[in-house]
């Protein structure tokens, strides 16, 4: 985090920064003997980058402004069965937002605030890069891309049913509150106004499900 004025009195800022790096380990393990040879621990890893910056600004005597914005990018790979089956999220968001405070008389303080935000996220198979690197052996990602296969004692190939996905919602807000004093009493009304538009597409089961017996 850094922050500090740009111009005395005036003009302040204020920024931050957060990296997130991680694996975890998953165990991947199947009751029937004659697929124990499939057991092992898969590595789950997870990345993210958090980034903000804000700016205040003293206007004049009565009136004082910001203005932030945000950023949020993270991606990670999970699953629950052999690593050709797992799914792969990238998320993207960022919202901005800016403020005016206006002092309007010694009694009378009105606050507003506009912002606009975006999120995407989208999900897919793994690449076979990041197949072989959760799993550590080409083996584990028999069937990426192909149909989803289940077979005897819980083991199953191929793409999960949930992917493809992605989804882009937008929201614009407008806020305005009121402060008013009188005497020994405190009044605040005010308003809020939100809209929010999404769309996206879940093509399900897009390489089709099948069962496998022996």
């Amino acid at each position: 985090t850094i922050g500090g004025p740009i111009k005395k009195d005036k003009l302040f800022f204020f920024a931050n920064y957060e990296r997130n790096d991680q694996v975890g380990a998953r165990a991947i393990t199947f009751s029937d003997p004659l697929v124990f040879r499939y057991n092992h621990v898969a590595q789950q890893p997870s990345k993210g980058h958090l980034a903000g910056v804000r700016l205040d600004y003293t206007i004049n005597q009565k009136h004082s402004a910001f203005l932030r914005g945000g950023v949020d990018n993270n991606n990670g790979i999970s699953g629950t069965n052999l690593e050709s089956t797992w799914i792969a999220s990238d998320n993207y968001s960022y919202q901005t937002q800016m403020g005016l405070t206006s002092v309007l008389t010694s009694k009378l303080v009105n606050d507003f605030r506009f912002s606009y935000s975006y999120f995407r996220n989208r999900l897919a198979p793994p690449t076979q890069a990041q197949c072989e690197q959760i799993g550590g052996d080409p083996t584990f990602c028999f069937g990426l891309n192909g149909p989803l296969i289940s077979f005897f004692g819980g083991l199953q190939i191929g793409t999960n049913v949930n992917v493809s996905q992605d989804r882009h919602p937008r929201t614009y807000q407008f806020t305005d509150n009121v402060n008013l004093t009188k005497g020994n009493h405190r009044l605040r009304f005010g308003g809020n106004w939100e809209h929010s538009n999404n769309h996206g597409t879940w093509i399900r089961q897009a390489t089709g499900a099948f069962s496998a017996f022996a």
